[in-house]
């Protein structure tokens, strides 16, 4: 019935639904907690999922890694280091070991601050743990590159070239947030972006809408005209200069 309620969306549903099955003497188990609290977490309702957490630990249960996951999520995204610290920190003295997940939210911490010491650190951390970071951990810290306000263009790509030596095949997020790093750092870096894309295309990973906007404010409409048609990528009419787009009208 619970999972009813999740599926389809109605998290107010589920919420009431679990109160009053502990308010008629039922122990909701920890799978129960974390599903509540994982929905409510990627709903972005933060305050409940941490409040639900804190529930299941005064009602004696005893959370999973999944249990912190969801919450470590919450903290991330607000870019609230000390709170995902302090979580994980909890889970290491009951005994629960970190997995891909919680290594993704320790990075994304980092990123979303756009604390590029912070998400590398953390990168060689996992390396030495014998964690070898995934594609989703790269997307991660190359999105801390895209945020961050300097010219990160040279880690960008340096962490495409690390993803390659360790065997992650980089896909088209991660090529979009080492070319958005090219835009957003200052000086902008139009030929890093350039390479990035010629390299993006020689990989085989298909550019999508935000390659090209994330391209065309480095180059220019002009700029990204020439290089979608030397190197054969179609350009809708919205990237086109000005002018192509009014001859493409007529």
């Amino acid at each position: 019935m619970l999972n009813a309620y999740i599926r389809r969306g109605d998290l107010p549903g589920a919420e009431e639904h679990l109160e009053a099955a502990i308010a008629g003497g039922l122990k909701p188990s920890v799978v129960v907690y974390t599903s509540v609290i994982d929905a409510l977490a990627k709903a972005g309702n933060a305050e409940k999922a941490v409040a639900w957490f804190e529930r299941a630990l005064s009602d004696g249960v005893s959370p999973t890694i999944r249990t912190f996951n969801a919450v470590a999520k919450v903290f991330a995204r607000k870019g609230d280091k000390q709170s995902v610290m302090r979580l994980f920190s909890n889970a290491r003295d009951a005994g629960v070991t970190p997995d891909d997940v919680t290594h993704l939210a320790f990075i994304d911490v980092n990123a979303n601050s756009g604390n590029v010491k912070g998400v590398l650190a953390y990168l060689d951390r996992m390396r030495r743990n014998r964690a070898m970071p995934n594609v989703y951990h790269y997307a991660s810290a190359l999105k801390g590159c895209a945020k961050s306000r300097a010219d990160m263009s040279a880690t960008a790509w340096g962490l495409v070239q690390r993803m390659l030596e360790e065997g992650v095949r980089p896909n088209t997020i991660v090529y979009n947030m080492a070319i958005k790093a090219c835009v957003i750092g200052r000086p902008q870096t139009s030929e890093a972006a350039e390479y990035l894309f010629r390299h993006m295309l020689d990989s085989g990973v298909v550019p999508d809408r935000h390659t090209k906007i994330y391209l065309g404010n480095v180059v220019g409409p002009s700029r990204l005209q020439e290089l979608a048609e030397s190197l054969g990528v179609p350009l809708e009419p919205q990237f086109l200069p000005a002018a192509g787009r009014a001859g493409t009208a007529v």
